[in-house]
């Protein structure tokens, strides 16, 4: 089959160079909103709590910690360290649903390639990386870890799921995989403060996924690729 239909571990690889070149992608906050010269994907000033000290005359006053200056009745603030890595978690849809063709390639070939795009970007970043890929009767699931031990992993398992849909099709597959399954399966992978990626087309998108996109919400950011 062509490269439409289905990606090869070398078409991924190839995409490293061209990772580097993202800036912002579609999704993710926009420049104004990013602190330092790395990508933040997490509201606020991308920093960490480290201590408390007294308040010095020209501090910010947006650091001040109010709970802290009533306590001690003196002003006080909050220092922060820099967050040198973010977790980074991708889920991508390669369900038979996804085996749709669009004017260049199918869904399942452009989601694959917006998961290889994003997972290189975490290794140029040094950014911890996990995902699930998965499709109508099976997933992998990766726990974050440092990239270059997951990444090798993470694109094996975009290119077997991803030939599996090619494969598989026209056949359905009884009772497939839910997105909110999915989700489900994931949350206790993602720790506070990471950044998730959903690649889907999200056709079963529910009450239960609102509810559990809502609990991953309260861990970090979450960015849609449709």
């Amino acid at each position: 089959m062509s490269d439409a239909v289905r990606v090869s571990r070398d078409s991924l690889l190839k995409l490293a160079a061209q990772a580097r070149s993202i800036i912002n992608p579609p999704g993710q906050i926009p420049p104004s909103a990013l602190a330092g010269e790395r990508i933040s994907r997490q509201q606020g000033r991308g920093l960490n709590f480290d201590s408390l000290r007294r308040y010095q005359p020209g501090d910010d006053v947006r650091l001040m910690d109010w709970q802290a200056t009533a306590r001690m009745r003196t002003p006080w603030i909050r220092l922060y360290n820099e967050e040198k890595e973010r977790p980074v978690f991708l889920l991508v849809d390669q369900r038979r649903d996804m085996f749709f063709s669009t004017r260049v390639q199918t869904k399942s070939v452009a989601a694959a390639k917006i998961a290889a795009l994003l997972a290189w970007r975490s290794w140029h970043d040094g950014d911890r990386l996990g995902g699930a890929v998965f499709g109508d009767k099976d997933y992998a699931l990766r726990a974050c870890r440092p990239p270059n031990a997951t990444l090798p992993h993470f694109l094996d398992d975009i290119v077997e799921y991803n030939h599996a849909v090619a494969d598989a099709y026209p056949h359905e597959a009884p009772n497939p995989l839910s997105l909110a399954d999915m989700l489900r399966y994931s949350l206790p992978l993602i720790s506070t403060g990471s950044w998730v990626a959903v690649i889907s087309d999200f056709h079963d998108l529910d009450n239960q996924c609102d509810a559990l996109l809502a609990a991953l919400r309260r861990r970090g950011e979450i960015s849609a690729f449709v």
